[in-house]
């Protein structure tokens, strides 16, 4: 699917330079090519991240997020990591048991209006440590609000998307990408002061089982636009 892919450009075989010009021009719309999740590359420690695990109405969770830099899929340099959601197996645990981290976003230049959002994350479940049986996924999720700190859900306005982890999703070293490249706001654009930001693992059926997933480069920006740096130039 399109929303699941990083779009690149790739220019072949020329011997002249290639040379990107921005050009600044006044904005008819409000757009934002900017990624405003913070820590999004999971730097150092989990902060301004927080742990969330499901409650009532959705059935409660065990389990713990930490930072670590025992994978990451930024790159290799000192103080890169991830974090590391772990749901615990509880006998007979229901479906929609969850275990994850949030953010809440303060959008720029608050209260703005919102026509679309570009949100994901990648992930990494280890084949290590993880049961063969697809009765859970990982999940990312965005959520608007009208007030700053997260408070007042605007409704229409959330949007997830997950990732079975059958048998062919478990890898010790394969990073997946899970977003939305076009989320659309009920309506006329809604004029919105902050969005929530969540990453997580979550039971699909009962299950006895615990699972672990690894996520990092966690990302949102807004109105039709994609973060610059998930662009990926390769010239050859």
């Amino acid at each position: 699917m399109w929303n699941h892919l990083i779009r690149q450009v790739r220019c072949r075989g020329s011997s002249f330079p290639v040379i990107f010009v921005m050009v600044w021009l006044p904005a008819v719309a409000p757009v934002s090519a900017q990624n405003i999740v913070t820590n999004s590359n999971l730097i150092a420690s989990l902060e301004p991240w927080t742990q969330e695990a499901s409650t009532t109405p959705d059935p409660s969770a065990t389990g713990s997020a930490s930072w670590t830099n025992v994978f990451n899929d930024d790159n290799t340099a000192d103080g890169t990591g991830s974090a590391w959601i772990q749901l615990t197996g509880v006998p007979g645990q229901p479906a929609n048991a969850s275990i994850g981290i949030r953010q809440c976003v303060p959008l720029p230049l608050a209260p703005v209006d919102v026509a679309s959002a570009s949100y994901g994350a990648h992930f990494l479940a280890p084949a290590t440590g993880n049961p063969i049986d697809g009765l859970a996924n990982a999940t990312v999720e965005v959520r608007f609000y009208s007030d700053a700190d997260c408070s007042t859900f605007i409704p229409g306005t959330g949007g997830s998307q997950g990732y079975r982890l059958t048998s062919a999703a478990l890898s010790d070293t394969v990073w997946y990408e899970i977003g939305d490249w076009n989320l659309a706001m009920p309506g006329t654009p809604v004029v919105a002061s902050s969005a929530e930001v969540r990453v997580f693992v979550r039971t699909l059926a009962s299950t006895d089982n615990g699972y672990q997933v690894y996520f990092d480069r966690i990302w949102m920006s807004l109105n039709g636009t994609v973060p610059v740096e998930l662009s990926k130039f390769e010239i050859e």
